[in-house]
């Protein structure tokens, strides 16, 4: 979606697609450590 076309329903689609990503912020997973 270009930005002129970017609307609200896109940015909530976008946080809800961010939030189920496993952030691992460069390290192990807890169960790794």
């Amino acid at each position: 979606v270009l930005w002129p076309d970017f609307r609200r329903g896109h940015l909530y689609d976008s946080i809800r697609e961010y939030q189920q990503r496993e952030r691992r912020f460069g390290g192990l997973a807890a169960e790794d450590a």
